[in-house]
């Protein structure tokens, strides 16, 4: 069989499929509001200790990675605001997993021609995944995963951009001034992408 006609029938599988294909502990944790509780919420609430110990963690990343330096609010700054996501991860069977904790800049209130010149990036379509997983099955290739850690923090800002510090760690009179690209920016993807391709042209790949 050709690759063009496994293509099509694995996307004729794909359209096709339900929850009957599913293991019986697959949908025993699904997703519900209380997964994505707000600050208050968890502020206020009886997993307080472990979400502050999981917006701890976050900081001691993005600070280790010198993501942002404290200065002084001057006039005429455009500030930026933050918030905390919050999320619980489950195990299949009900349980809790772990608490997790990201910080993220309000990306709504950045002014373009400001802090912020550009957010095209190119995305990748969804047959091309199928179809190099197919390739990968068909021509026996080796394959491996890879997960960053903070991935999108190794990308310098270009650009000025100074927030609030968030919630639960201000410090009067002061503003984060960003080294580092931080989640909820506009320029985010666009920005890695072209840090992504230069690093795989270094060592001799095209993206």
């Amino acid at each position: 069989m050709s690759l063009s006609k496994d293509f099509s029938c694995h996307m004729a599988k794909v359209s096709t499929f339900n929850d009957t294909h599913l293991g019986p502990l697959c949908l025993a944790a699904k997703a519900s509001a209380s997964d994505n509780p707000t600050y208050n919420q968890v502020m206020n609430g009886p997993g307080a200790y472990g979400f502050k110990d999981a917006m701890d963690t976050e900081l001691g990343t993005l600070t280790g990675m010198k993501s942002w330096i404290i200065v002084k609010r001057k006039a005429r700054m455009n500030m930026l605001g933050s918030t905390w996501a919050f999320k619980v991860k489950w195990f299949p069977n009900g349980t809790i997993n772990k608490l997790k904790a990201c910080l993220c800049m309000q990306g709504n209130q950045q002014i373009e021609g400001v802090d912020v010149f550009g957010t095209y990036a190119p995305v990748v379509n969804f047959s091309t995944v199928c179809l190099l997983l197919i390739m990968l099955i068909r021509l026996g290739w080796a394959s491996a995963q890879i997960n960053y850690t903070a991935s999108f923090i190794n990308v310098a800002v270009e650009e000025e951009i100074n927030v609030e510090m968030t919630q639960g760690y201000k410090k009067e009179g002061h503003v984060l001034k960003l080294c580092r690209l931080l989640y909820n920016l506009k320029q985010l993807l666009q920005n890695f992408f072209h840090h992504l391709s230069d690093k795989l042209q270094q060592v001799g790949m095209i993206a």
